[in-house]
């Protein structure tokens, strides 16, 4: 008698055998497809169209951020000129409230 493989498994080794290999390849297949199967959806999916009203307002949304980034540096002068006025009129101030000729 020959010798061969189908003696020496049983019938329900050969169930176990064909059910690990058909499961087996369906892993792999999937692990190797997969990549694969969600680039293609990923290009038939629709992409979005720029709306062109969002454009335009996106346009004065940028001009409206330069207006208030010039103004904001506007207001930094400003304080700049109060603080060093503030300073130059606190020494008179002071001045005025000390009493005269080293009176205490």
């Amino acid at each position: 008698m020959p010798f061969t493989a189908a003696l020496l498994l049983s019938e329900n080794a050969e169930v176990f055998l064909i059910t690990l290999t058909m499961v087996g390849s369906v892993l792999l297949g999937w692990k190797l497809l997969g990549p694969v199967v969600q680039a293609l959806a990923r290009r038939l999916e629709p992409r979005a169209v720029p709306n062109p009203a969002s454009a335009s307002e996106l346009a004065n949304l940028r001009v409206r951020v330069q207006e208030l980034e010039a103004q904001h540096g506007r207001l930094l002068e400003l304080e700049d000129r109060l603080n060093f006025a503030e300073r130059m009129l606190a020494p008179r101030r002071d001045a005025a409230r000390l009493p005269a000729g080293g009176e205490q």
